[in-house]
C-alpha cells in the first residue's frame, strides 16, 4: 500500500515506535505475542479504580487459544473476563477475536495471566491476520491520576498443599491434618474425558473416618481455557479437624508439558492445590505417622499374588467394624479378605461381592465398610490377591483410597 499527500504537514512515523510508546504508560501490555507465550504479572489495587483493556487474539467455539485472564491472587478466582464480557470479531480469519471494554476492579490484589498455543500468532498465522496483527496480546492501563492507585505486587505462592504439574500415569497424594474445624479453598485443574467423566482429576479422604469428602466431578467443573476438556474447580468446602490424604491421578496422555491439545490457562497448577487462610492450623504430614487408636488388626497395599495373614484377639465380645478394598467383578472377588476363628477353623465374615459396593476408579474396584459383632476369642484376618490390578501396580483406574487397598479392623466407639 502506498499514501501520498500534498499537504506539507504530512509526516510519515514508525509505528513500532508508536506503539512501544504506548505500551511504556501501560499496567501491563503484550503486544506482537508470539507462540508457547506464558507471562504472569501481579498488582495490587489500593482504590477502586476503573480500568481499560484492549486485546486481540485467538478464539474459536468455546476454546480460548491466546487470551488473557486476570484473577484474584489468592483465592484464584477469575475477575475478567466474566460472562457480559463480549468478544468481537477481529477481521480476518473467523478465530481472530479482539475485546475492548472498561472494568471496574475493587481493593485487591490481582494476578493477569496472559498465554498463547503453539500456532497463530504474530510469529506466523496459519489463516488471515487480524486488522490489528500489532496488537496481537493483550494492554491494560488507567486514565490520569487513577495511576497512583495501582502498584506492583511480589508474586507469592498462597497454597498450603500442592499436587501440581501432573504427568502422564501420575499419582500424587499429600497426607494433611486440620487443627480445628475450617473452610479450605480447593483449586483444581483435570481433563474431561470423552463420556463426560474425567480422565485427571483429584479427591480427598478423611482418614480418620476413611470417607471421601471431596471429588473433582465433571458437571461441576467449568472451563480451564484451551480445550474444551481441561476442567477446573475452584470452590470453598468446610472440612472438621482431622487427618485427610488428598489425591491426583492422571492416564496416559494430554498433562503438564506433555499436551496433546492447548493447554489449560494455568499449566503450572494442573493436579490439585488447597488454600487455607488459616494456614497456622493447617499441617502437611506423613500418611505413615497417622495412627488409629481404634486399630485392631490390618493388612494393607496388596500387590499381585498376595497371601497375608494377622492375628488379633478380643478380650470380650466386641462390635468392630470392617473395611476393605479389593478388587471383583461377575459376581466373583478377585482380591478379597476374610476372617477365620482360630478355635474353630470357621470363617465368620468374608468379603463377598453382594456385600461390596463401588469403591470408585474402575467398576471392579469394590469396598466393604460395616459393622459385625464377633464374639470373644482369637481371630484370623486374611487378604489374598490374584496376579493383576493390585496396589501401585493397576491394570485400570486405581480405588478411590487406594492407600488402604487390603483390609483393616477397628474397635467401633458407642
Amino acid at each position: 500500500m502506498t499514501l501520498t499527500a500534498v499537504d506539507t504537514d504530512f509526516t510519515p512515523i514508525d509505528l513500532y515506535d508508536n506503539l512501544d510508546s504506548f505500551a511504556e504508560n501501560t499496567i501491563f501490555s503484550v503486544m506482537r505475542a508470539g507462540d508457547n507465550e506464558l507471562i504472569r504479572k501481579s498488582f495490587k489495587v489500593e482504590k477502586e479504580v476503573d480500568l481499560n483493556i484492549y486485546g486481540v487474539g485467538e478464539q474459536y467455539a468455546r476454546e480460548q487459544f491466546d487470551f488473557a485472564w486476570i484473577l484474584d491472587a489468592k483465592t484464584y478466582e477469575k475477575v475478567w473476563p466474566t460472562k457480559m464480557t463480549r468478544f468481537e470479531k477481529a477481521g480476518g480469519g473467523k478465530k481472530n477475536k479482539m475485546v475492548s471494554e472498561i472494568i471496574t476492579l475493587p481493593e485487591g490484589e490481582y494476578t493477569l495471566i496472559y498465554v498463547t498455543d503453539d500456532s497463530h500468532s504474530y510469529d506466523h498465522w496459519n489463516v488471515l491476520p487480524p486488522y490489528d496483527p500489532q496488537s496481537w496480546g493483550i494492554s491494560i492501563w488507567v486514565e490520569g491520576k487513577d495511576e497512583r492507585h495501582i502498584g506492583e505486587a511480589e508474586k507469592s505462592d498462597h497454597f498450603s498443599l500442592k499436587l501440581t504439574k501432573a504427568r502422564d500415569d501420575d499419582y500424587m497424594s499429600q497426607a494433611f491434618k486440620l487443627e480445628k474445624d475450617m473452610d479450605v479453598r480447593i483449586y483444581s485443574i483435570g481433563e474431561r474425558a470423552n463420556r463426560g467423566d474425567m480422565a485427571d482429576y483429584g479427591w480427598i479422604i478423611n482418614m480418620d473416618n476413611h470417607e471421601k469428602v471431596w471429588e473433582f466431578k465433571e458437571r461441576y467443573s467449568e472451563y480451564a481455557g484451551g480445550a474444551d476438556k481441561n476442567r477446573m474447580i475452584n470452590e470453598e468446602i468446610r472440612l472438621e479437624e482431622g487427618n485427610y490424604i488428598a489425591y491426583y491421578v492422571t492416564d496416559g496422555s494430554h498433562s503438564y508439558r506433555d499436551w496433546n491439545d492447548s493447554p489449560p490457562m494455568l499449566p503450572h497448577l494442573y493436579g490439585l492445590s488447597i488454600y487455607a487462610e488459616e494456614n497456622e492450623y493447617f499441617k502437611l504430614t506423613d500418611a505413615e505417622d497417622i495412627k488409629d487408636k481404634n486399630l485392631v488388626s490390618q493388612i494393607l497395599r496388596i500387590r499381585n499374588n498376595d497371601y497375608e495373614r494377622q492375628h488379633f484377639t478380643l478380650e470380650e465380645d466386641t462390635k468392630v467394624r470392617i473395611y476393605a478394598i479389593g478388587e471383583g467383578d461377575g459376581g466373583d472377588m478377585y482380591d478379597y479378605g476374610w476372617i477365620k476363628d482360630r478355635d474353630t477353623g470357621r470363617i465368620v465374615w468374608e468379603m463377598t461381592y453382594r456385600k461390596t459396593e463401588h469403591a470408585g476408579g474402575a467398576r471392579k474396584n469394590r469396598m466393604f465398610d460395616g459393622t459385625i459383632l464377633l464374639p470373644k476369642g482369637d481371630y484370623t484376618l486374611y487378604f489374598e490377591s490374584d496376579g493383576s490390578h493390585s496396589y501401585r501396580s493397576w491394570n485400570s483406574s486405581a480405588p478411590h483410597d487406594q492407600e488402604n487397598y487390603g483390609i483393616s479392623v477397628y474397635f467401633v466407639n458407642e
